[in-house]
């Protein structure tokens, strides 16, 4: 059980590689907007604003402003990439569901998920700087595909300087 699960948290941070995509769907922002809003249902988030921009000749950057925080893409179709970012706060909203989602949808070979627990705090509702809790390496395939994990968390978090409360007048 690493410190996520033992600490209270203010949300997750997933940073996605997705990489052997279709350059295609990598290349239409009406597409990929479809997607990433296909992909916020999946992980069960509120969609409150969306911003989505094509750039000449290829290539898509977009947004969702999400009740849970927010999920983001930008494409470079010629590489077959996509990097995406979901940060989402609270109990209900499943990011990993998102990026299984886009990783099919996007037909990726392989994608790379770099997760942080976000908003960390104590008990004495102290907020501690807590690195990168995993890094997951997904081949596309079979349920067989090679997976690995590599945990890079310390044992315990580092706390930041206690703040000084400042006089308001």
């Amino acid at each position: 059980m690493g410190i996520a699960e033992t600490m209270k948290t203010l949300g997750k941070h997933l940073l996605c590689e997705l990489t052997g995509c279709s350059s295609v769907k990598l290349s239409g922002v009406e597409w990929v907007k479809k997607e990433i809003y296909a992909a916020a249902a999946a992980a069960k988030a509120t969609v409150l604003h969306g911003y989505f921009h094509q750039f000449a000749p290829t290539g898509v950057s977009g947004m969702l402003c999400l009740a849970e925080s927010h999920i983001s893409i930008h494409t470079w179709p010629e590489t077959g990439y996509a990097a995406v970012d979901i940060y989402t706060c609270g109990e209900t909203a499943m990011p990993h569901k998102a990026i299984e989602y886009l990783t099919k949808a996007l037909e990726a070979e392989q994608h790379y998920i770099v997760e942080m627990a976000r908003g960390v705090h104590d008990d004495g509702g102290r907020f501690v700087s807590v690195p990168v809790e995993k890094k997951s390496v997904e081949t596309a395939g079979s349920s067989d595909a090679p997976k690995a994990d590599v945990e890079s968390r310390p044992t315990q978090p580092r706390v930041r300087a206690k703040y000084k409360p400042v006089p308001v007048d």
